[in-house]
């Protein structure tokens, strides 16, 4: 399994467990990626955000 897969899964595992700063990384991990891809369908960033 690579790498970046075994970071997710142990980051839902923690998240089931009700760690709940496991949110936190999980969101910091991927919040670019979200950001950009909201933004790409909005057309602008601001209500991206």
């Amino acid at each position: 399994m690579p790498q970046s897969l075994d970071a997710d899964s142990l980051l839902i595992e923690r998240i089931r467990r009700g760690e709940g700063d496991a949110w936190t990384d999980l969101i910091a991990r991927y919040e670019g990626r979200l950001l950009a891809f909201v933004e790409s369908r909005l057309g602008r960033r601001a209500p991206s955000e």
